[in-house]
């Protein structure tokens, strides 16, 4: 069975993706929530918000892929060029605009 971190700030959006998910998925709406979340939980995909409470997920995205090949899909509003960029570059493997 597959895992997957939801990591997004609008709980909504992060309650209504781990739904449709269903048991598949758990969601954190920080960089520090999903830190803890992931070193208790291993997971197999992140979704990744780029503006997070406490920072953004580009870092956790960065951090991430230095200990391991985690598939990384960012779900996030921030569409200019160079945020897409920097996410590409910290090792996301997709990019999708809300």
């Amino acid at each position: 069975m597959y895992k997957i971190a939801v990591i997004e700030d609008d709980t909504l959006l992060g309650q209504a993706l781990v739904e449709m998910l269903t048991s598949h998925a758990f969601a954190a709406e920080s960089v520090t929530k999903a830190r803890r979340l992931l070193e208790r939980q291993p997971v197999d995909l992140l979704l990744i918000d780029r503006g997070l409470a406490d920072g953004d997920g580009v870092e956790l995205c960065r951090q991430r892929s230095g200990q391991e090949k985690l598939p990384a899909i960012f779900l996030t509003a921030r569409d200019e060029e160079e945020d897409i960029v920097e996410a590409f570059d910290a090792g996301a493997d997709d990019y999708l605009v809300k």
